[in-house]
């Protein structure tokens, strides 16, 4: 049943929102070309940007309309100055370090 029928309105009533920024997190059992067609999908519906956070590869990768994915890894640094200007991100800081 759709959040229109429960909200008791037509479905062309019901405002179609979409995130400016979608972020997804792989889990193990997720499958990443599944993860990768969501976000394509939410990217197509008007969102700005979505980024792929890959903890078993430690990587985070940034797919924009009309750009090519791009994978950073540890020692690079995520930023997105359309979005949110100044800020910015390690990609080592979303990793626990290791306690070997």
């Amino acid at each position: 049943m759709s959040a229109a029928t429960v909200c008791g309105k037509p479905p062309e009533a019901t405002p179609r929102l979409v995130p400016n920024l979608v972020i997804e997190i792989k889990s193990i059992t997720d499958r990443l070309k599944a993860l990768e067609d969501k976000l394509e999908r939410y990217l197509a519906l008007g969102a700005e940007a979505a980024i792929l956070v890959d903890p078993d590869r430690q990587t985070l990768t940034i797919l924009l309309p009309g750009h090519s994915p791009r994978t950073l890894l540890n020692g690079e640094v995520l930023t997105l100055p359309q979005l949110l200007p100044g800020w910015e991100l390690e990609v080592s800081s979303l990793w626990p370090e290791d306690l070997g």
